[in-house]
């Protein structure tokens, strides 16, 4: 097991392999958020709320064995989700669309 700590994992991130995993993710999970109640279509950029994250189901803290899962440890998010999706799923909103005023409010 190698820990490279958080900012580590940058190196993960930027290499072909990487980008080809995320690409795979995105495909099986037909570019929708896999998170419960959301559903939403992911699309590109980086600061969309909708915004296509590959989401490791366990976090890796920067252990290179734990980023290296099997597929079936990641999912594909969009950004709002990601973020913060189990504040939106037990409040029972829809966290792409609910304003966050609303939340907020709760």
């Amino acid at each position: 097991m190698t820990t490279t700590g958080e900012k580590g994992t940058s190196k993960f991130y930027g290499t072909k392999r990487w980008q080809i995993t995320r690409q795979r993710i995105l495909k099986r999970d037909l570019y929708a958020c896999q998170m419960p109640g959301c559903g939403c279509g992911l699309t590109t950029g980086r600061t969309h709320p909708r915004a296509a994250v590959v989401d490791h189901q366990t976090p890796h803290h920067g252990d290179e064995e734990l980023f290296w899962c099997p597929d079936d440890g990641l999912q594909s998010l969009c950004l709002r989700c990601h973020r913060g999706g189990w504040v939106w799923m037990h409040l029972g909103l829809d966290s792409c669309t609910a304003p966050v005023v609303q939340v907020l409010q709760n």
